[in-house]
Formats: structure tokens, sequence, C-alpha cells
């Protein structure tokens, strides 16, 4: 159940009840008001339709959640060219919605697995999540082939499936192009080869399918988004559960 937007009367009232009498509290908060209703991100105004308010999840966001919103997005836009209506200008917003969704699917995987190590009595430096945050931060950076690497050999450690050849095939094919995450966002990019800004790099053929380059986008995605998060989480499930199971049994016999 989605839960009610509120209107713009609504939020400056509730930021306003409650306030001390403090007379230099009172400006502020009358600073903080009007700040918000001349905010490029304030709410719908008094009488308006509250449907087209947009929620910030700030205490329930993750990467998975946030790559499934760029699918979506890259969805829509596929939609809309299929339904009839073809945009050139839309085809690298497409990709890179697409891609993006795929780093931060699998960093949420990369993430999960080494929980689940971890879960298992795994004492790696590595796993540990201030150290993972960092190696995702500076070291894998936007470079899906490192990305899909570690995966791999996590999941190998947890005696799963590593990811299907058609997703490497599909994660391989944008690292090749876009190996730094710049490549279909801008039309210029800086060349470590050349050592100077050229040309961002494009696929050989002048003209893309746009319905079966998303068919193999969402295939990627799904396995990751789908599959792979799927089976990580059902996995972090069982730990818990065994781990309550041995408690309830240590706390038996004692």
């Amino acid at each position: 159940m989605r839960l009610k937007r509120l209107s713009m009367p609504t939020v400056v009232t509730s930021l306003y009840r409650g306030l001390t009498s403090d007379c230099a509290l009172r400006t502020c908060a009358r600073e903080r008001i009007m700040l918000l209703m001349t905010s490029v991100f304030r709410p719908v105004g008094e009488g308006g339709d509250w449907t087209r308010n947009g929620i910030f999840e700030k205490f329930h966001e993750s990467d998975l959640g946030i790559a499934v919103g760029f699918a979506d997005a890259a969805r829509e836009l596929v939609r809309h060219w299929l339904a009839g209506h073809p945009n050139d200008g839309h085809l690298l917003p497409i990709i890179w919605l697409y891609r993006h969704a795929l780093e931060l699917a699998l960093k949420e995987n990369i993430r999960d697995a080494a929980a689940c190590l971890t879960g298992l009595g795994a004492d790696d430096k590595e796993l540990q999540e201030g150290v993972l945050d960092e190696w995702l931060r500076r070291d894998a950076r936007h470079k899906l082939a490192t990305l899909a690497m570690r995966l791999d050999e996590l999941l190998t450690r947890l005696e799963l499936e590593n990811l299907p050849t058609e997703t490497h095939d599909v994660l391989h094919e944008l690292h090749t192009l876009d190996p730094a995450g710049d490549t279909f966002r801008y039309a210029k990019v800086w060349s470590p080869a050349h050592k100077r800004v050229v040309a961002a790099p494009r696929p050989e053929t002048e003209h893309v399918d746009v319905g079966q380059m998303s068919a193999q986008f969402e295939e990627a995605f799904m396995v990751l988004a789908g599959g792979v998060a799927t089976l990580l989480d059902n996995y972090r499930e069982y730990l818990g559960e065994m781990r309550a199971e041995s408690e309830t049994e240590a706390d038996w016999w004692t």
C-alpha cells in the first residue's frame, strides 16, 4: 500500500508545529519553511494533485532498489520507442540507464554474497563491510568486468553457480566499450592510451535494433536483480534460521 503523498500546506504545518517560543528558533524555522516552498524539490502546492508527489525512500534505499528504478526508466523509453515513437536522442540514455542498473545490481549482489560468507564464519578482511565498500569505491568503481569477476569468486566460495555465459557476454561487451562508466554519458571522454580527450567509443554498427538490445539487457538484469539477488536473500534467511536454531539448542542445554 502506497503512503499518501502530502501537500505543501500539510508539510509546512507539520514542520511548524511544536516549535519553541524562542524567537531565534522561530526565525530559523520560518527560513527553512520558505526555503522548502521555493525549492526545486518542493511538494505539490495547496489544492494540487497529491499523486504527483514523489517520495524519497531515505530509510529503505538500497542499490538494488535504485537499480530497479533505472531499469524501469530504460524500459519505459524502450516501450515508447517500440510503440512507434523512435528517437535517436534516447538511444544513449537507454543504454546508460541499463548499464547503471546492471552496475548497481552487481554491487548489491557482491555485498550480499560477502555477508553470506561472513555468516558462514569466513573472517577474510576483504569481506568486512567497510573494507568491501572501500574496494567498490576505489578499485572496482564502474568496471563491470571487475565486478562480475568478484561476484563469481564469491558465488564459487558459497558453492553456488556462477553467472551464465550470456550474462557475462552482455557485461563484457558493455565493459569493453565503457570501462569507466562515462562512455554513454558524454560525447567526449579522456583516453588513457592517447592521453587526451577523444570521441567517446561507440558500437561498430551504426544501426542498433533497440528491441533486441533491450531484451538482452533485460535478461542480464533479471539474472542479477531477480535470480542472484533472490538466491542470496534466501541464503541469508537460511543462515539466520540456522543461527536461531543453534542458539535455541544452546539455551536448552544450559
